[in-house]
């Protein structure tokens, strides 16, 4: 150490000073001192700048596989996501929200664990199960999960609550690629309806629509046949859902003017009509359209051999003022993530 400290002093002293040339435009401390406020303003203000550009360019979904493909070539950036299934205030119908973990370690108990906790209090939903609901016995054997409650955890959960509450264990835990099926039981004895979904009957094997609630994207199950195929899909889609349960799609009216599936590239392309209404809702909420247009992308994009799919409304490079011309005549992929809970305002 004390031979660092001599070297330095006997560089010091042989360096030779400073010539006019390069003590020209040197500043006294206080002008230093004055400069430097005004950088540290200035990276401040472009930290803040920084900071919201990329919280909106987060909302942009080829943004956000670009940000996936980062984290994915980075492992200490990944986090496993886990989606719960929570529900509306009224309890009519389900809302998925993909909550990220600290770990794999624990899952899938955890995921359950999770549902539990509930949603963040400024989200809008409702709770699946009461927040003081406590596991008996949790355990998984040949790709069934076997999850025993404590009724007196439960408080008044009785009846279509408790069918409420095993639909929404039921979803949580079967979207882990570990678990196949559910039986739930509290204190031993079974759950009627633990088995399927007590609010929106899902159809095995076929995927969902999906409808805007509020800031989240919901899955729902037409009542009539199954359909499948992107043109039988999107027919039904602009069909709409069912009047008063609180869901929204494009405006009524919107028509389909033109279909093509690449079955080779996966790419579906799709014309709809630009009609007075479609003006009008991107004028006056265009977040609630971007929400609608990744609603009617998230429901294409979940039919088999689909990988991207390209909106065009007759021609049009934006809707009403400029909004959503980032999801137009451009390969939109799936969200990799569905209403990601840091996300939503």
């Amino acid at each position: 150490m004390q031979d660092r400290i001599y070297a330095a002093l006997k560089e010091t002293k042989n360096s030779q000073p400073p010539s006019p040339a390069q003590l020209e435009g040197t500043t006294t401390p206080r002008a230093s001192a004055a400069t430097a406020g005004q950088r540290r303003k200035w990276y401040a203000l472009i930290l803040a700048a920084a900071v919201l550009l990329t919280g909106g360019l987060l909302r942009v979904p080829a943004i956000q596989s670009l940000f996936g493909d980062v984290a994915a070539s980075l492992p200490w950036l990944q986090r496993p996501v886990v989606v719960l299934y929570f529900t509306d205030p009224e309890a009519t119908l389900f809302v998925p929200v993909s909550r990220p973990l600290a770990s794999e370690e624990g899952l899938p108990r955890v995921a359950l664990e999770e549902l539990i906790r509930g949603p963040r209090p400024d989200a809008g939903l409702g709770a699946s199960l009461p927040a003081g609901a406590q596991i008996n016995n949790f355990a998984v054997r040949a790709g069934v999960a076997y999850v025993d409650l404590a009724q007196n955890s439960l408080g008044e959960l009785r009846g279509d609550g408790l069918a409420v509450a095993a639909a929404a264990i039921y979803r949580t835990l079967t979207q882990l690629p570990e678990i196949e099926d559910v039986v739930i039981t509290v204190d031993g004895r079974a759950v009627a309806g633990a088995q399927g979904d007590a609010l929106i009957p899902a159809q095995a094997g076929v995927a969902p629509l999906y409808y805007v609630y509020g800031d989240y994207l919901v899955p729902f199950w037409p009542a009539r046949a199954a359909v499948t195929g992107p043109r039988a899909v999107l027919a039904a889609y602009l069909e709409g859902p069912p009047p008063g349960s609180g869901l929204a799609g494009l405006p009524p009216g919107t028509r389909l003017l033109g279909l093509d599936f690449n079955g080779e590239n996966g790419l579906v392309k799709v014309n709809l009509s630009y009609t007075d209404a479609v003006r009008a809702l991107a004028v006056a909420d265009p977040d609630r359209m971007r929400l609608v247009l990744l609603s009617l992308i998230y429901t294409l994009a979940e039919q088999p051999g689909v990988k991207a799919v390209m909106l065009d409304f007759e021609g049009r490079s934006q809707l009403g003022l400029g909004q959503c011309a980032s999801l137009l005549r451009t390969p939109q992929l799936r969200p990799a993530v569905l209403n990601d809970e840091r996300l939503i305002r």
